[in-house]
């Protein structure tokens, strides 16, 4: 769920001010999350066959394809150091504006 507001709704923004809902979390939907995996994946198996018959209506053989499972990994990996390398930047930047002189 997402975090608890620490402020009043009507003090972050215009839109929370004028929407008139209640803004505490909700509660998670029912049922199982390997159903919601599998009704992506149906649909992720429609979308590709539709795709690829409009692909090859213009003579492309373009169709959706998964990561392989080492790709996959190493994208996140990538993401990963990338956002601890940040994260370093960040700090370092803030401690180094914050250190008395």
């Amino acid at each position: 769920m997402g975090r608890p507001l620490t402020e009043e709704p009507s003090q972050l923004s215009l839109w929370h001010a004028t929407a008139g809902t209640d803004w505490s979390p909700r509660p998670s939907l029912p049922g199982d999350q390997q159903v919601d995996v599998a009704i992506v994946g149906a649909g992720f198996l429609i979308l590709n066959r539709e795709v690829r018959t409009l692909a090859e209506s213009y003579g492309s053989g373009f169709r959706f394809a998964l990561l392989p499972a080492q790709d996959a990994m190493a994208i996140v990996l990538f993401a990963g150091v990338l956002g601890w390398l940040g994260a370093q930047l960040a700090v370092a930047r803030h401690l180094r504006d914050i250190e008395p002189r």
